[in-house]
């Protein structure tokens, strides 16, 4: 499995559960509203009822000062009562939305009319007959249609409380449910980000150091080591480019050490063949000696590598020219040099010049340029430009490698900007 597979495969699981979150939150949010509404709708039906029977009491007690002839305005206080019993009556039942509490509404209705008309007839006989008025509130009012009215809305109360409490009870319910799955989302988050860091640190950090080192000891001249080939994803193919990398740059060089050898060999058989047409000299012999210690000599000390030098000294400031934006322009017409010179010298010399050249450019923006040639004479010229403008710089530190490598250095202006130089002999 590639990295990309991976990482997308642990993101998409970060993603179903912050999705899983998302609709657990929206569907307890909505079914809490729709809870606490219906909450709030069955204890208003509750205090509507109750104010129906409370009125509707008040009516009846005008029924009998009336019939103790007590209170003058006894008939007209009765339907006054009845106003506001009739109003949330009205509003208590236009509140029924299911059929069990239609059902209800009709009964509680039947019964309240009822008792209502007999309260009207008791009124209609007092001033007729005040005896019949007394027996129809004992036989009617009081024993019958009163009665039945307080069962009848005593059980719809009853049965209004029964619903708040399954409301409350589903909100509960509804309420442990979603910490149940905040809390089995949140262990997931948890498990899934602790996954993906330990992912991070044994599948992709530590190859990459892996193969970092790999090419620092590359830079160096161990071109002998080789990175571990045996994933089959990007890593994998970073560490195949690296050592396709690693091949090419030890062919180029036992290349050049062949190459060196032969032009050695075929300068010595010349030298040879001349000495015996005119007979050896002294400076023949020397000449024929130095050919020999050269070939002699192990080709890997024969020449400092320029090319792995510039390497090495480039991936040491990678980060800071890649944040600075800076581009490098490098041309090695002579991509080593004799041993002779102090391999250690050359390097640090290459910094102080890089380092000079890096000062004067913005912060960002900017190009470098890294040359190293040779001149008709047979010296060398290793030089860093830039386009950094015109400004002082403190040569004594390149100039001091410089005299210790028994070459020169200096700084002149170019059509782009300032090159620093090295010169050895």
């Amino acid at each position: 499995m590639s990295l990309r597979t991976k990482l997308m495969t642990s993101f998409a699981g970060l993603a179903a559960i912050a999705l899983l979150v998302i609709a657990v939150a929206f569907y307890t949010t909505l079914r809490w509203q729709a809870a606490a509404a219906e909450m709030e709708m069955h204890f208003q039906r509750s205090l509507l009822l109750q104010s129906v029977r409370a009125n509707t009491f008040q009516a009846l007690k005008e029924v009998d000062d009336g019939l103790t002839g007590d209170h003058v305005d006894a008939r007209a206080d009765f339907e006054a009562a009845l106003e506001p019993a009739t109003r949330d009556f009205a509003d208590w039942a236009a509140r029924a939305d299911t059929p069990a509490e239609r059902d209800e509404v009709s009964r509680v209705r039947a019964i309240y009319e009822e008792l209502v008309a007999s309260g009207r007839r008791v009124f209609d006989l007092i001033p007729v007959d005040r005896a019949a008025a007394i027996r129809l509130v004992d036989d009617e009012v009081d024993t019958k249609d009163l009665a039945r009215f307080r069962e009848i809305t005593a059980a719809a109360v009853e049965a209004d409380l029964a619903i708040r409490g399954r409301i409350a009870a589903e909100m509960q319910r509804l309420r442990e449910t979603a910490q149940v799955m905040l809390a089995i989302s949140a262990i997931s988050v948890i498990a899934l980000t602790l996954l993906i860091a330990a992912y991070l640190s044994s599948d992709l950090f530590r190859p990459l150091r892996r193969i970092a080192a790999v090419l620092d000891r590359l830079a160096n001249g161990d071109r002998d080591v080789r990175a571990d080939t045996g994933r089959n994803d990007e890593i994998g193919v970073v560490a195949r480019g690296v050592n396709q990398l690693a091949n090419t740059i030890a062919a180029a060089h036992s290349m050049h050490e062949r190459t060196t050898a032969s032009a050695i060999g075929i300068a010595l058989s010349a030298r040879l063949a001349m000495m015996r047409e005119r007979g050896a000299s002294a400076s023949d012999w020397k000449a024929v000696e130095a050919m020999a210690a050269a070939v002699d000599s192990p080709a890997r000390t024969d020449t400092i590598d320029l090319v792995a030098l510039f390497h090495a000294l480039l991936a040491r400031h990678q980060g800071e020219l890649v944040r600075r934006g800076i581009a490098i322009e490098q041309r090695l017409a002579m991509p080593s040099l004799p041993k002779a010179a102090n391999s250690q010298l050359v390097e640090a010399a290459l910094e102080a010049m890089l380092v000079l050249a890096l000062d004067r450019l913005p912060d960002h923006g900017g190009r470098l340029g890294m040359r190293a040639y040779r001149e008709s004479d047979g010296s060398a010229r290793i030089e860093v430009a830039d386009n950094g403008g015109a400004g002082e710089t403190d040569l004594g530190a390149l100039e001091a490698i410089a005299r210790d490598l028994g070459g020169s250095a200096r700084r002149f202006a170019d059509a782009n900007g300032e090159v620093f130089q090295l010169s050895l002999a």
